[in-house]
């Protein structure tokens, strides 16, 4: 049977370490504890802009074959969609290089920083330890979708960014998520430079 979607060469790993104290979440990813954090490479690099580059996307049916529309080919079946659920305790920031819906003055980026508390995560850790363990692996999903228009017009499909290849277009597939690897080893930080955290003790388990 051909596999549906990404090889397991495709797969991305990352290792999650720790670090000695809370993150104030204020969108500043210039804080020590980012700059130290391993960086995962980039899949959403400017030579590849879809506007600057004036780009135009073809696609054929994906999954949207009649045999396949309710349920997809993925052996999973139906997805589900909660639009009426927000991740509890979710923290979000946003920093904007720029000035917010003035098309007058080229923005130059932005930068957000998200907190998901472990208590959230409780109906998926299915039977894992909340927090992770030393060596415990999760597969999570490192991506984006954009809505863009050209000429009033919705560019379909959405363009969209993700961490390894799917293969398909087609980001619901577990087996393609990126591997996060957890460790207990610490981020080498220097608490003189850790202005942002709100707390800097060497002891302090924090993934």
């Amino acid at each position: 049977m051909q596999r549906y979607g990404c090889s397991e060469n495709d797969i991305a790993h990352y290792t999650c370490m720790r670090v000695p104290g809370s993150i104030i979440i204020d969108g500043n990813l210039d804080k020590p504890v980012w700059q130290k954090a391993i960086k995962s490479p980039r899949f959403d690099v400017p030579e590849f802009d879809l506007l600057s580059r004036k780009a135009l996307t073809f696609g054929g049916d994906y999954d949207r074959h009649p045999e396949s529309f309710w349920w997809g080919r993925h052996p999973r079946k139906c997805r589900w969609a909660f639009l009426d659920w927000d991740f509890p305790g979710l923290q979000t920031a946003v920093r904007v290089d720029g000035k917010i819906n003035d098309n007058r003055i080229p923005d130059k980026g932005w930068s957000v920083e998200l907190a998901f508390p472990w208590e959230g995560m409780k109906w998926l850790k299915e039977g894992r330890s909340l927090l992770p363990e030393d060596g415990d692996t999760w597969r999570i999903f490192f991506g984006r979708f954009q809505r863009l228009c050209n000429a009033g017009n919705e560019v379909q499909p959405h363009p969209a960014w993700a961490w390894n290849k799917h293969g398909v277009y087609d980001t619901l597939l577990p087996e393609c998520f990126t591997k996060v690897h957890f460790s207990n080893d610490y981020l080498q930080l220097d608490c003189r430079d850790s202005q942002k955290m709100t707390h800097c003790r060497r002891h302090v388990p924090v993934f």
